[in-house]
Order: C-alpha cells, then sequence, then structure tokens
C-alpha cells in the first residue's frame, strides 16, 4: 500500500506547469491507459478520451475554460468525453460490450435486460444518461491523476468550462 499512498500524497490539482517540460511518450500512454482500464458501471466504459496537442486547437480551448493557463502550459491536455447515445440500452455500443464477455445468448439477453432495467429505475427517474457518464468519466479521471503521480507527474483537472448550451 505504501507506493500507492505515496501517489495520494504527491497528487495535487497543479496550477503552474514549465511549459519546456514533456512527459515522455510511454509514461503518458501509461497515463492514458490507467484511465482505459478503469471500472466503470456495467463496464460500459463511458469515456472517450481525446488527446488536443495543436497549439491553435488549445487556444481555443482555453478560451472556453476560463482562460486557465494550465491549457497551454501543460505537456498535454485529455478532453473526457461522457458517452451518451452510445450506452442507452440495446445500443450497438452496449451491445459490442456485452458480447466481449462470451456469454450464451440467453444470458447475454438477460444482461441487457437487466442493464435496460436499471436504465429505467435508477438513471432515468434520477439522472440523465449525461450525468451517470460523467460521474463513470471521473473514475477514469482520478486513475488517470493517480497514475501519473504515481510516476512523479504532475496533473490537473478542469471542470471550469463553458459547457455547450
Amino acid at each position: 500500500m505504501q507506493p500507492f499512498m505515496q501517489a495520494m500524497n504527491f497528487r495535487h490539482a497543479c496550477k503552474k506547469f514549465d511549459p519546456t517540460r514533456q512527459i515522455p511518450a510511454d509514461e503518458f500512454q501509461q497515463i492514458l491507459e490507467c484511465g482505459r482500464l478503469s471500472p466503470s458501471s456495467f463496464g460500459m466504459e463511458h469515456w472517450h478520451f481525446v488527446v488536443v496537442q495543436t497549439p491553435a486547437l488549445r487556444e481555443q480551448l482555453r478560451e472556453v475554460c476560463w482562460n486557465q493557463p494550465q491549457i497551454n502550459e501543460s505537456s498535454h491536455v485529455v478532453v473526457i468525453l461522457a458517452k451518451t447515445a452510445a450506452v442507452e440500452p440495446y445500443s450497438a455500443y452496449v451491445q459490442r460490450l456485452f458480447g466481449r464477455r462470451g456469454l450464451p445468448a440467453e444470458a447475454e439477453q438477460a444482461y441487457l435486460e437487466r442493464y435496460a432495467a436499471h436504465n429505467d429505475s435508477e438513471i432515468k427517474p434520477y439522472l440523465n444518461t449525461f450525468a451517470w457518464s460523467s460521474k463513470q468519466c471521473y473514475i477514469a479521471l482520478a486513475n488517470m491523476m493517480t497514475g501519473a503521480a504515481s510516476m512523479g507527474i504532475d496533473s490537473c483537472p478542469i471542470e471550469g468550462f463553458s459547457k455547450p448550451g
């Protein structure tokens, strides 16, 4: 448990980055892998990671991120998009993810029905799909930040941005 606690003690929301320092490609891939391997409700992997490196795109992104300098100064910017339509019951995406489990057809169908029932009884009455998926994305975000911290790499989550209407 010692290495994990060291990472947790190191992890913080870094507000000032040295723009001359770059995360080595292999370490950045490990950080992305920490996100990809994160657990999620029903194994739906509600996230899509977009790595934004182009300076012009970063400048546009900074404008909608309340002009926070981390967008331009950090080594890498990862935008985490929450999947919505893809995680709706019976979508092709959901069927593909359940299909990878190798269950017999009747067991897979029963699981799809359980997923749809959960969506109807637990998600739709209290949240919407975006809110549910966003909650799942935070799991991947936390794992990516902790993974970065375990390598001595600073990170900063940014939720302060203008969301589309």
